[in-house]
This record gives C-alpha cells, sequence and structure tokens, in this order.
C-alpha cells in the first residue's frame, strides 16, 4: 500500500538529462483497493512552492483533465505480476498549425519492507525523451 507521506532522496535517485527539475519533493499518498489519490508539492524555482492534486480509480479506466487548456488523458492501473502501479498520461494539443503530443509513464513500486518507494519515468515529448528514477523514502 503506497499511503503515507513521502520524501524525495535525491542521493539514491538518477536524474535524466532533464536534472530534478519538475520533481517533487513530497508525495502525500492516499491508496486503497480501488482507488488513489495523490499531492505531489513541487519546489519550483521561479514559482516558489506548488502543490497539485490528483485522485484516480485504479481500473484502468482514462480519465480526461485539464492541461493549459487542453485535454490531458490518465490511465492508473495496479500490475499483480510486477507488484507496480503504474500512471500513464498522454496529450496533444496545436501549437502553431503542428500536432504536439507528450506522453509519460510512471512505474511505482514499494521496496525495502515499504519503506522506500521507486518511480521509473519514462516520457517523449517535443523536446526529448526523459528516462529518470526516483527514489522516495517513507515518513514516519
Amino acid at each position: 500500500n503506497f499511503t503515507g507521506e513521502w520524501v524525495f532522496d535525491e542521493e539514491l535517485s538518477i536524474p535524466d538529462g532533464w536534472g530534478f527539475s519538475q520533481t517533487a519533493t513530497k508525495l502525500d499518498i492516499r491508496h486503497d483497493r480501488d482507488s488513489i489519490s495523490l499531492v505531489r508539492t513541487q519546489l519550483v524555482e521561479y514559482a516558489g512552492i506548488t502543490t497539485q492534486r490528483e485522485s484516480y480509480g485504479l481500473d484502468g479506466g482514462i480519465k480526461e483533465t485539464d492541461l493549459w487548456g487542453n485535454p490531458l488523458y490518465t490511465k492508473v492501473y495496479y500490475t499483480p505480476e510486477s507488484d507496480s502501479l503504474v500512471i500513464e498520461t498522454g496529450t496533444k494539443y496545436l501549437r502553431d498549425e503542428e500536432v504536439i503530443e507528450s506522453t509519460s509513464r510512471e512505474v511505482w513500486k514499494l521496496s525495502d519492507e515499504g519503506y522506500r518507494m521507486e518511480i521509473r519515468l519514462t516520457a517523449d515529448n517535443p523536446w526529448g525523451r526523459r528516462n529518470a528514477y526516483y527514489i522516495y523514502q517513507r515518513k514516519w
């Protein structure tokens, strides 16, 4: 179960070419059998502390939300064979008559008897491919 307060561990994490920009410094998660809700807290250089609230069913259904006036599609599901939670997002929008597409995939897995959460992020967007590995420690 991912329920709890999780703090980003920069020393154990492996950044990609983007460094740790746009990485949540803290995750507050409530997780039950059918749903997950989370608050991602970031310290953004130009904006201070920002929070992003999310809530999803775990049935693999697609949830549509808004991202800068464009639809953002998110699918969340649990994979028993790898004992992990997967969050997939995608958006398409028009910029200067060009269709821009961005996708991301986070695979969450608990380790160290539930004291550590590993998140593997892969993402594709017009600025390149992301491939990062984040570690969060459970705060007790």
